[in-house]
Protein backbone atom coordinates (compact mmCIF):
# COMPACT_ATOMS: atom_id res chain seq x y z
CA UNK A 1 0.00 0.00 0.00
CA UNK A 2 2.78 2.57 0.87
CA UNK A 3 4.65 2.15 -2.67
CA UNK A 4 0.99 2.82 -4.47
CA UNK A 5 1.22 6.04 -1.77
CA UNK A 6 4.19 6.94 -2.80
CA UNK A 7 4.14 6.42 -6.84
CA UNK A 8 0.69 8.39 -6.56
CA UNK A 9 2.63 11.21 -4.81
CA UNK A 10 5.46 11.46 -7.40
CA UNK A 11 3.18 11.57 -10.39
CA UNK A 12 3.64 15.10 -12.91
CA UNK A 13 -0.25 15.33 -12.94
CA UNK A 14 -0.64 14.81 -8.79
CA UNK A 15 2.10 18.22 -8.77
CA UNK A 16 0.51 20.07 -11.17
CA UNK A 17 -3.11 20.00 -9.57
CA UNK A 18 -1.31 20.41 -6.36
CA UNK A 19 -0.01 23.73 -7.59
CA UNK A 20 -3.14 24.81 -9.12
CA UNK A 21 -4.80 24.35 -5.68
CA UNK A 22 -1.88 26.73 -4.02
CA UNK A 23 -1.93 29.30 -6.43
CA UNK A 24 -6.03 29.23 -6.24
CA UNK A 25 -5.70 29.69 -2.53
CA UNK A 26 -3.31 32.03 -2.43
CA UNK A 27 -5.38 34.31 -4.86
CA UNK A 28 -8.49 34.15 -2.75
CA UNK A 29 -6.16 35.23 0.34
CA UNK A 30 -5.50 38.18 -1.20
CA UNK A 31 -8.63 39.07 -2.34
CA UNK A 32 -10.06 38.48 1.30
CA UNK A 33 -7.07 39.56 3.09
CA UNK A 34 -5.60 42.24 1.12
CA UNK A 35 -3.24 43.31 4.03
CA UNK A 36 -0.93 40.18 3.52
CA UNK A 37 0.16 41.88 0.55
CA UNK A 38 1.32 44.62 2.99
CA UNK A 39 3.04 43.01 5.44
CA UNK A 40 5.07 40.91 2.94
CA UNK A 41 6.61 44.19 1.37
CA UNK A 42 4.10 44.38 -1.12
CA UNK A 43 2.05 47.91 -1.70
CA UNK A 44 -1.82 47.41 -2.62
CA UNK A 45 -1.07 50.18 -4.88
CA UNK A 46 -5.05 51.78 -4.03
CA UNK A 47 -6.92 49.47 -6.49
CA UNK A 48 -5.94 46.16 -8.06
CA UNK A 49 -4.84 45.45 -11.29
CA UNK A 50 -3.19 49.14 -11.54
CA UNK A 51 -0.73 48.67 -14.72
CA UNK A 52 -3.70 47.30 -16.39
CA UNK A 53 -5.61 50.58 -15.87
CA UNK A 54 -2.84 52.38 -16.96
CA UNK A 55 -2.43 50.48 -20.23
CA UNK A 56 -6.69 51.14 -20.73
CA UNK A 57 -5.83 55.17 -19.60
CA UNK A 58 -3.19 55.72 -22.50
CA UNK A 59 -5.43 53.97 -25.00
CA UNK A 60 -8.55 55.99 -24.20
CA UNK A 61 -6.41 59.01 -23.66
CA UNK A 62 -5.14 58.31 -27.03
CA UNK A 63 -8.69 57.58 -28.75
CA UNK A 64 -9.75 61.28 -27.12
CA UNK A 65 -7.10 62.72 -29.62
CA UNK A 66 -4.06 63.26 -26.41
CA UNK A 67 -0.84 62.23 -27.02
CA UNK A 68 0.20 60.11 -24.40
CA UNK A 69 3.32 60.28 -24.33
CA UNK A 70 2.99 63.53 -23.44
CA UNK A 71 -0.26 64.11 -21.17
CA UNK A 72 -2.46 61.36 -20.05
CA UNK A 73 -4.94 63.02 -18.32
CA UNK A 74 -7.17 59.42 -17.70
CA UNK A 75 -4.06 57.70 -15.49
CA UNK A 76 -4.50 57.97 -11.58
CA UNK A 77 -1.40 59.70 -11.27
CA UNK A 78 -1.50 61.62 -14.33
CA UNK A 79 1.99 59.81 -15.29
CA UNK A 80 2.26 59.43 -19.23
CA UNK A 81 2.33 56.51 -21.00
CA UNK A 82 6.06 54.90 -21.04
CA UNK A 83 5.91 51.69 -23.42
CA UNK A 84 4.75 51.54 -27.03
CA UNK A 85 1.53 52.82 -28.76
CA UNK A 86 0.69 49.21 -29.77
CA UNK A 87 -1.28 49.42 -26.75
CA UNK A 88 -3.15 52.37 -28.09
CA UNK A 89 -4.84 49.20 -30.21
CA UNK A 90 -6.67 48.19 -26.85
CA UNK A 91 -9.79 50.81 -27.26
CA UNK A 92 -10.25 49.07 -30.86
CA UNK A 93 -10.49 45.98 -29.37
CA UNK A 94 -13.35 47.40 -27.41
CA UNK A 95 -11.39 47.87 -24.28
CA UNK A 96 -11.50 51.13 -22.08
CA UNK A 97 -10.61 52.11 -18.54
CA UNK A 98 -14.25 50.57 -17.33
CA UNK A 99 -11.88 46.85 -18.93
CA UNK A 100 -9.50 47.02 -16.06
CA UNK A 101 -10.31 44.20 -14.22
CA UNK A 102 -11.45 41.94 -16.98
CA UNK A 103 -7.94 42.70 -18.73
CA UNK A 104 -5.87 42.72 -15.78
CA UNK A 105 -7.92 39.04 -14.92
CA UNK A 106 -6.90 37.92 -18.30
CA UNK A 107 -2.97 38.85 -18.13
CA UNK A 108 -2.35 37.11 -14.64
CA UNK A 109 -4.48 33.87 -16.09
CA UNK A 110 -2.65 33.52 -19.52
CA UNK A 111 0.44 33.79 -16.92
CA UNK A 112 -0.65 31.26 -14.40
CA UNK A 113 -1.35 28.95 -17.92
CA UNK A 114 1.94 29.63 -19.21
CA UNK A 115 3.59 28.93 -15.52
CA UNK A 116 1.94 25.38 -16.19
CA UNK A 117 3.55 24.93 -19.61
CA UNK A 118 6.62 25.71 -18.66
CA UNK A 119 7.40 23.75 -15.15
CA UNK A 120 7.15 20.13 -15.83
CA UNK A 121 6.69 19.02 -12.25
CA UNK A 122 8.49 15.72 -13.12
CA UNK A 123 9.73 16.18 -9.75
CA UNK A 124 8.84 17.02 -5.97
CA UNK A 125 11.87 19.48 -6.30
CA UNK A 126 10.17 20.91 -9.32
CA UNK A 127 6.86 21.56 -7.31
CA UNK A 128 8.42 23.25 -4.24
CA UNK A 129 11.37 25.43 -6.32
CA UNK A 130 8.46 26.27 -8.82
CA UNK A 131 6.50 27.07 -5.35
CA UNK A 132 9.39 29.46 -3.99
CA UNK A 133 10.03 31.25 -7.07
CA UNK A 134 6.46 32.01 -8.85
CA UNK A 135 4.19 32.31 -5.72
CA UNK A 136 7.24 34.47 -4.10
CA UNK A 137 6.07 38.57 -3.15
CA UNK A 138 7.73 39.88 -6.00
CA UNK A 139 5.46 38.13 -8.49
CA UNK A 140 2.39 38.58 -5.75
CA UNK A 141 3.84 42.37 -6.91
CA UNK A 142 3.48 41.87 -10.44
CA UNK A 143 0.04 40.02 -10.00
CA UNK A 144 -1.46 42.63 -7.86
CA UNK A 145 -0.14 45.40 -10.54
CA UNK A 146 -1.28 42.78 -13.45
CA UNK A 147 1.80 43.94 -15.16
CA UNK A 148 2.57 43.58 -18.65
CA UNK A 149 5.72 41.41 -18.05
CA UNK A 150 3.13 39.13 -17.21
CA UNK A 151 1.42 38.68 -20.74
CA UNK A 152 5.57 38.96 -22.09
CA UNK A 153 6.19 36.35 -20.20
CA UNK A 154 3.05 34.44 -21.42
CA UNK A 155 3.44 35.49 -25.52
CA UNK A 156 6.96 34.62 -25.25
CA UNK A 157 5.96 30.90 -23.74
CA UNK A 158 4.83 30.05 -26.77
CA UNK A 159 8.14 30.39 -29.14
CA UNK A 160 10.21 27.47 -27.89
CA UNK A 161 6.92 25.04 -28.53
CA UNK A 162 6.75 26.52 -31.84
CA UNK A 163 10.54 26.17 -32.51
CA UNK A 164 10.43 22.41 -31.74
CA UNK A 165 7.24 21.34 -33.55
CA UNK A 166 7.33 19.46 -36.48
CA UNK A 167 5.91 21.56 -38.97
CA UNK A 168 8.23 23.72 -41.08
CA UNK A 169 6.26 26.65 -40.78
CA UNK A 170 5.16 27.05 -37.51
CA UNK A 171 9.50 27.05 -36.65
CA UNK A 172 10.10 29.99 -39.10
CA UNK A 173 7.14 31.50 -37.72
CA UNK A 174 8.22 31.43 -34.18
CA UNK A 175 9.50 35.32 -34.45
CA UNK A 176 5.83 36.26 -34.41
CA UNK A 177 5.41 36.02 -30.74
CA UNK A 178 8.80 37.26 -29.92
CA UNK A 179 8.00 40.25 -32.04
CA UNK A 180 4.51 40.73 -30.37
CA UNK A 181 6.14 40.71 -27.09
CA UNK A 182 8.83 43.12 -27.89
CA UNK A 183 6.44 45.81 -29.80
CA UNK A 184 4.59 46.01 -26.30
CA UNK A 185 7.59 46.27 -23.83
CA UNK A 186 10.94 46.53 -26.36
CA UNK A 187 12.87 44.21 -24.12
CA UNK A 188 11.98 41.19 -24.81
CA UNK A 189 13.49 41.25 -28.12
CA UNK A 190 16.84 39.71 -25.77
CA UNK A 191 14.64 36.90 -25.93
CA UNK A 192 15.41 36.62 -29.93
CA UNK A 193 18.98 35.09 -29.02
CA UNK A 194 17.12 31.53 -29.45
CA UNK A 195 15.64 32.21 -32.84
CA UNK A 196 19.85 31.65 -33.36
CA UNK A 197 20.08 28.24 -32.67
CA UNK A 198 20.54 26.68 -35.59
CA UNK A 199 18.12 24.37 -37.37
CA UNK A 200 17.87 20.68 -39.52
CA UNK A 201 18.75 22.91 -42.94
CA UNK A 202 20.22 25.32 -44.12
CA UNK A 203 17.15 26.49 -46.26
CA UNK A 204 15.28 26.55 -42.89
CA UNK A 205 17.98 28.81 -41.43
CA UNK A 206 17.94 31.29 -44.28
CA UNK A 207 14.11 31.72 -43.95
CA UNK A 208 14.21 32.59 -40.53
CA UNK A 209 16.54 35.20 -40.74
CA UNK A 210 14.70 36.19 -43.80
CA UNK A 211 11.34 36.20 -41.49
CA UNK A 212 13.29 37.86 -38.82
CA UNK A 213 15.39 40.91 -40.96
CA UNK A 214 11.23 41.61 -42.18
CA UNK A 215 10.02 41.55 -38.47
CA UNK A 216 13.57 43.52 -37.31
CA UNK A 217 12.46 46.32 -39.76
CA UNK A 218 9.14 46.72 -39.11
CA UNK A 219 9.34 46.68 -35.32
CA UNK A 220 12.46 49.87 -36.00
CA UNK A 221 9.59 51.90 -37.68
CA UNK A 222 6.89 51.05 -35.96
CA UNK A 223 8.40 51.35 -32.46
CA UNK A 224 10.44 54.66 -32.84
CA UNK A 225 8.01 57.17 -31.00
CA UNK A 226 8.02 54.53 -28.27
CA UNK A 227 11.40 54.02 -27.92
CA UNK A 228 12.63 57.61 -27.82
CA UNK A 229 10.13 58.62 -25.47
CA UNK A 230 10.91 55.64 -23.23
CA UNK A 231 14.60 56.59 -23.53
CA UNK A 232 13.96 59.94 -22.33
CA UNK A 233 12.01 58.49 -19.03
CA UNK A 234 14.96 59.07 -16.44
CA UNK A 235 14.04 56.72 -13.66
CA UNK A 236 15.63 53.86 -11.87
CA UNK A 237 13.80 52.00 -9.43
CA UNK A 238 14.87 52.37 -5.59
CA UNK A 239 14.25 51.27 -1.86
CA UNK A 240 13.27 47.36 -1.47
CA UNK A 241 12.56 45.11 -4.33
CA UNK A 242 14.84 46.54 -7.15
CA UNK A 243 16.58 44.59 -9.44
CA UNK A 244 19.95 45.91 -11.38
CA UNK A 245 23.34 45.63 -11.39
CA UNK A 246 23.97 48.87 -10.87
CA UNK A 247 21.31 48.94 -7.48
CA UNK A 248 24.57 48.34 -5.13
CA UNK A 249 26.61 51.54 -6.33
CA UNK A 250 23.56 53.55 -6.48
CA UNK A 251 22.75 52.49 -2.83
CA UNK A 252 26.18 53.16 -1.89
CA UNK A 253 25.87 56.95 -3.27
CA UNK A 254 27.37 56.42 -6.46
CA UNK A 255 26.32 58.81 -9.64
CA UNK A 256 23.32 57.18 -11.61
CA UNK A 257 25.07 56.94 -15.01
CA UNK A 258 28.45 55.76 -13.48
CA UNK A 259 26.66 53.21 -11.49
CA UNK A 260 24.34 51.78 -14.93
CA UNK A 261 27.25 52.04 -17.28
CA UNK A 262 29.52 50.09 -14.96
CA UNK A 263 26.48 47.32 -14.97
CA UNK A 264 26.65 47.22 -18.31
CA UNK A 265 30.22 46.98 -19.08
CA UNK A 266 30.52 44.20 -16.71
CA UNK A 267 27.29 42.46 -17.87
CA UNK A 268 28.99 42.37 -21.03
CA UNK A 269 32.49 41.39 -19.85
CA UNK A 270 30.95 37.96 -18.27
CA UNK A 271 28.95 37.24 -21.08
CA UNK A 272 31.93 37.67 -23.52
CA UNK A 273 34.26 35.56 -21.00
CA UNK A 274 31.03 32.85 -20.73
CA UNK A 275 31.23 32.29 -24.49
CA UNK A 276 34.76 32.36 -25.21
CA UNK A 277 36.05 30.21 -22.39
CA UNK A 278 36.47 26.71 -23.57
CA UNK A 279 33.96 24.57 -21.43
CA UNK A 280 32.05 21.18 -21.16
CA UNK A 281 28.36 20.89 -21.59
CA UNK A 282 26.25 18.16 -21.73
CA UNK A 283 25.03 16.23 -24.88
CA UNK A 284 20.97 17.07 -25.42
CA UNK A 285 19.84 13.63 -25.00
CA UNK A 286 16.06 13.95 -25.69
CA UNK A 287 13.53 17.15 -27.13
CA UNK A 288 12.26 17.34 -23.49
CA UNK A 289 16.55 18.40 -22.85
CA UNK A 290 15.85 20.55 -25.72
CA UNK A 291 13.15 22.46 -24.93
CA UNK A 292 14.28 23.23 -20.94
CA UNK A 293 17.58 24.51 -22.53
CA UNK A 294 15.58 27.09 -25.00
CA UNK A 295 13.78 27.77 -22.32
CA UNK A 296 16.91 28.74 -20.51
CA UNK A 297 18.81 30.48 -22.83
CA UNK A 298 15.59 32.90 -23.53
CA UNK A 299 15.22 33.15 -19.87
CA UNK A 300 18.70 33.87 -19.21
CA UNK A 301 19.09 36.65 -21.96
CA UNK A 302 15.92 38.27 -20.63
CA UNK A 303 16.71 37.68 -17.01
CA UNK A 304 19.89 38.98 -17.35
CA UNK A 305 20.08 41.61 -19.72
CA UNK A 306 17.24 43.68 -17.50
CA UNK A 307 19.69 42.76 -14.78
CA UNK A 308 22.49 44.55 -16.25
CA UNK A 309 21.24 46.76 -18.71
CA UNK A 310 19.58 48.92 -15.80
CA UNK A 311 17.48 48.63 -12.17
CA UNK A 312 14.05 47.63 -12.13
CA UNK A 313 11.89 45.70 -9.73
CA UNK A 314 12.29 42.42 -8.54
CA UNK A 315 9.01 41.22 -10.23
CA UNK A 316 11.24 40.68 -13.43
CA UNK A 317 13.01 37.41 -11.58
CA UNK A 318 9.52 35.95 -12.82
CA UNK A 319 11.19 35.21 -16.04
CA UNK A 320 13.35 32.81 -14.04
CA UNK A 321 10.87 30.12 -14.24
CA UNK A 322 12.40 29.88 -17.56
CA UNK A 323 15.19 28.93 -16.58
CA UNK A 324 14.15 26.23 -13.31
CA UNK A 325 13.50 23.32 -15.09
CA UNK A 326 16.95 23.71 -16.99
CA UNK A 327 18.76 24.05 -13.76
CA UNK A 328 17.02 21.21 -11.74
CA UNK A 329 17.65 18.95 -14.55
CA UNK A 330 21.50 19.98 -14.60
CA UNK A 331 21.02 18.92 -11.06
CA UNK A 332 19.61 16.01 -10.90
CA UNK A 333 22.31 14.78 -13.63
CA UNK A 334 24.60 16.22 -11.62
CA UNK A 335 26.33 17.57 -15.00
CA UNK A 336 29.45 19.93 -15.37
CA UNK A 337 27.57 22.90 -14.39
CA UNK A 338 25.43 21.26 -11.65
CA UNK A 339 27.25 23.31 -8.75
CA UNK A 340 25.97 26.23 -11.23
CA UNK A 341 22.90 25.41 -11.43
CA UNK A 342 22.36 25.07 -7.86
CA UNK A 343 23.98 28.04 -6.35
CA UNK A 344 21.73 29.96 -9.28
CA UNK A 345 18.60 28.34 -7.80
CA UNK A 346 19.56 28.79 -4.46
CA UNK A 347 20.31 32.80 -4.76
CA UNK A 348 17.31 33.09 -7.22
CA UNK A 349 15.22 31.89 -3.87
CA UNK A 350 17.17 34.05 -1.34
CA UNK A 351 16.89 36.87 -3.57
CA UNK A 352 13.16 36.88 -3.72
CA UNK A 353 12.58 35.95 0.05
CA UNK A 354 15.11 37.65 1.71
CA UNK A 355 13.09 41.73 1.93
CA UNK A 356 9.73 40.03 2.34
CA UNK A 357 11.21 37.84 5.70
CA UNK A 358 12.83 40.89 7.00
CA UNK A 359 9.67 43.14 6.62
CA UNK A 360 7.30 39.99 8.40
CA UNK A 361 10.07 40.18 11.09
CA UNK A 362 10.04 43.49 11.13
CA UNK A 363 7.84 44.01 14.02
CA UNK A 364 10.54 41.98 16.14
CA UNK A 365 13.70 43.39 14.89
CA UNK A 366 12.40 46.60 15.93
CA UNK A 367 11.53 46.40 18.98
CA UNK A 368 15.24 45.89 19.81
CA UNK A 369 17.01 48.20 16.88
CA UNK A 370 17.69 51.67 17.96
CA UNK A 371 15.94 53.91 16.00
CA UNK A 372 18.92 55.33 14.30
CA UNK A 373 19.97 51.74 13.09
CA UNK A 374 16.45 51.14 11.37
CA UNK A 375 17.28 52.72 8.14
CA UNK A 376 21.24 51.51 7.90
CA UNK A 377 19.22 48.11 8.77
CA UNK A 378 17.08 47.60 5.75
CA UNK A 379 19.84 49.21 3.33
CA UNK A 380 21.66 46.52 4.87
CA UNK A 381 19.23 43.85 3.74
CA UNK A 382 18.54 45.51 0.67
CA UNK A 383 22.25 45.13 -0.37
CA UNK A 384 22.67 41.43 0.65
CA UNK A 385 19.37 41.09 -1.76
CA UNK A 386 21.32 42.58 -4.66
CA UNK A 387 24.46 40.18 -4.03
CA UNK A 388 22.10 37.55 -4.02
CA UNK A 389 20.90 38.36 -7.29
CA UNK A 390 24.98 38.89 -8.39
CA UNK A 391 24.95 35.10 -7.06
CA UNK A 392 22.66 34.02 -9.47
CA UNK A 393 23.07 36.10 -12.58
CA UNK A 394 26.97 34.85 -12.45
CA UNK A 395 26.88 31.52 -13.01
CA UNK A 396 23.31 31.38 -15.09
CA UNK A 397 25.57 33.73 -17.62
CA UNK A 398 28.46 31.03 -17.52
CA UNK A 399 25.99 28.57 -18.29
CA UNK A 400 24.66 30.54 -20.83
CA UNK A 401 27.80 31.07 -22.62
CA UNK A 402 28.64 27.02 -22.50
CA UNK A 403 25.13 26.32 -24.18
CA UNK A 404 25.48 29.15 -26.78
CA UNK A 405 28.71 27.87 -27.10
CA UNK A 406 28.15 24.12 -27.81
CA UNK A 407 25.23 25.57 -30.13
CA UNK A 408 27.10 27.53 -32.90
CA UNK A 409 30.71 25.95 -32.50
CA UNK A 410 29.50 22.18 -32.40
CA UNK A 411 26.27 22.88 -34.42
CA UNK A 412 23.80 21.48 -32.29
CA UNK A 413 20.65 20.65 -33.80
CA UNK A 414 17.95 21.73 -31.66
CA UNK A 415 14.82 20.38 -33.51
CA UNK A 416 14.51 16.09 -33.90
Amino acid sequence: MSEIVTTSYNRPRFYRLLFIVVVLTLHVLFAMLPDLLTVFGVGKLGIWFRDSYAMLAASDAAQAGYNPFVENPYDLSGERHIYSDWWYFLGKLGFDRTSYLKLGFGIVLAFWLAVMAVIPFRTRQDFWCALALGLSPPVWLAVNRANPDLLVFAIMTLIVPMLLSERRVVRILATMPLALATGLKFFPILGGIVLLCPAISRRENLAKIAVTLVLLVFLAWSLQAGVKNNLGVSWLAMGQFTFGAAAVPLKLGMDDVLGVTMGRVLGLGLVAYAFLRPSHTAQVESKADRRDQLFSLMGVAVLAGNFFLTVGFLYKGLFALWVLPDCLRRIRDKTAFAPHAKLAVGCLIGLVWLMPIACVTSYEWLKWLAPTAEAPFRRGVSIAADLLAWGAMVPLVLIFGASLRACWMRGEKWVS
